[in-house]
């Protein structure tokens, strides 16, 4: 996959439609069912605190931060959210989506924290915010989309030579494509605080605060994520004392990304098999029609509840950003041979393990070859040192 014609065009004509009919078919389906109406009357414009009697009926209209138009807007989503806690709708959100939305948001983070990391991934927390906006459907496939154009899909066959970088820090000396421990860390440890935590805690507790504080997951993430890199001080050599070779290998963030890999594939395979291995039992192909696939038409524009338009919607951001998600690791193959064992894979492992743990599996090897290239750069330098 090294043609422009793959590298470039493929994936234009491949994410942005995505994206488009991802737009298309969430917010043009969301348009004829009562969900929109259903959800404003659920969120009154009542002064707060509710008096006992209006809490009762309206258990969403809390004070979330004490600004009125944010806990207007809150009251909406985490009434919109809640929908998604009943037993129908959990198999599909934590089995599959979730796995693979916190499997992603490491890959985001760890990524952009990689030398000479192209422009186009180095702001995960806005590409995850605008998610939360506009949905993963429309989001991920332009997200997508830059990474496999800006080289970032193809890093592991352009990795050049270590120049010096100016300033010094954790990447001064060292080839592109490279994460230190210290880095890597602190993308695992905002993963876990900013995200997967929140995540179980609006699974778990189903308190209307837990669902409002999982909103801006993203701004926790990079919270997180910064705080780490505070507490947790550099040992990387300065610019003008290049490393030898012993403490480079110390400060590889390699193994420390694809542990954390491994800890996610064995979560969203767990996750999977406790959700969905059940339904897989029945042997009944209704039901997995139900649980996975979107409602292609209705019988009327109002016979929806506010329940099935939200699990609708969330079939509809799964098919998209997921589909999007799977579908961009085959960029990371090369040759026929590793495009037909990635689809191998993607498809038997997305089925025995769910898609979470099938792009985790992708994402490990590709961690596997960015290490490889990185060694063979970092053994030419030595080998030059000492000629």
């Amino acid at each position: 996959m090294d043609s422009k014609l793959l590298t470039r065009f493929l994936p234009i004509a491949v994410f942005a439609p995505l994206s488009y009919f991802g737009k298309q078919a969430i917010f043009s389906n969301l348009e004829l069912t009562p969900a929109p109406q259903l959800l404003e009357a659920s969120c009154p414009a009542l002064p707060l605190p509710l008096a006992v009697a209006e809490a009762s009926l309206f258990p969403n209209r809390l004070r979330y931060t004490g600004v009125r138009g944010i806990d207007d807007f809150t009251c909406i989503i985490v009434t919109f959210f809640q929908q998604l806690s009943t037993r129908a709708a959990r198999p599909l959100l934590a089995g599959t989506l979730m796995p693979l939305l916190v499997a992603s948001v490491f890959f985001m983070w760890a990524e952009a924290a990689r030398r000479g990391a192209p422009r186009a991934v180095r702001l995960p927390t806005v590409f995850c915010v605008v998610y939360q906006v506009v949905t993963f459907a429309l989001t991920m496939p332009v997200y997508w989309l830059l990474f496999t154009v800006s080289g970032a899909a193809g890093l592991h066959r352009r990795i050049p030579g270590a120049a010096p970088a100016s300033g010094g820090g954790d990447d001064a000396h060292r080839p592109d494509g490279i994460i230190t421990r210290r880095r890597a860390e602190a993308a695992a440890f905002g993963t876990l605080v900013g995200c997967a935590l929140p995540t179980l805690a609006m699974f778990t507790l189903s308190s209307p605060y837990w669902t409002a504080l999982w909103q801006p997951f993203p701004l926790l993430v990079e919270f997180a994520r910064a705080l780490y890199l505070l507490v947790r001080p550099s040992t990387s050599p300065t610019a003008n004392a290049p490393p030898k070779a012993s403490s480079l290998a110390s400060a590889n963030g390699h193994t420390t990304v694809r542990r954390a890999y491994q800890l996610l594939f064995f979560a969203c395979a767990a996750l999977y098999a406790f959700y969905i291995y059940p339904l897989l039992a029945r042997l009944d192909v209704s039901v997995l029609r139900a649980t996975f696939l979107p409602v292609v038409q209705r019988a009327s524009a109002g016979s929806a509840s506010l329940e099935d338009a939200a699990v609708d919607l969330i079939k509809r951001d799964f098919c998209f950003g997921g589909g999007a998600t799977l579908l961009a690791s085959l960029w990371w193959a090369d040759g026929p041979a590793e495009v037909a064992a990635s689809v191998a894979w993607l498809v038997g492992g997305s089925v025995l393990l769910g898609p979470g743990a099938a792009f985790v599996g992708m994402a490990m090897w590709r961690e596997g070859k960015i290490e490889r290239a990185v060694r063979a750069v970092k053994a030419g330098i030595e080998e030059k040192k000492i000629d």
